[in-house]
């Protein structure tokens, strides 16, 4: 039962334990810079409830990735088959600095479409 405690915490607070990524329309993995992407955390889409307000939470998550930091973000049904084909896994996510150890977020969503998936540029 501990080692499912510890897990879980691993899971939720990053440091190894989350996994963002970049896909492209067709799905594969962006690795380079400059190049915008769909966001997905644990294999499912990203909702832009509050990630909008200001530009940490990218920040937060282009450096998770290993980026230096954010170029651009935005949100919609840019690439609508390629949305539909995930489930929505990450909501809420707020950000008081630009660190994704300071994010609050809820890691399943209440109220997404994917019209309000993330899409973002780091470099």
């Amino acid at each position: 039962m501990q080692l499912l405690k510890l897990t879980t915490l691993v899971l939720l607070f990053g440091n190894g334990g989350c996994s963002f990524q970049l896909v492209d329309e067709n799905g594969r993995t962006i690795t380079s810079e400059n190049q915008e992407g769909l966001l997905l955390y644990n294999g499912g889409t990203v909702c832009d409830d509050f990630f909008d307000s200001n530009d940490n939470a990218g920040i937060a998550v282009c450096k998770e990735m290993g980026y230096d930091t954010l170029s651009s973000r935005r949100s919609g049904t840019i690439w609508s088959s390629r949305q539909n084909s995930y489930s929505i896994t990450l909501d809420n996510v707020q950000c008081p600095s630009p660190d994704w150890s300071s994010c609050s977020y809820i890691d399943h969503h209440r109220s997404c479409g994917h019209h309000e998936d993330v899409f973002l540029t780091c470099r």
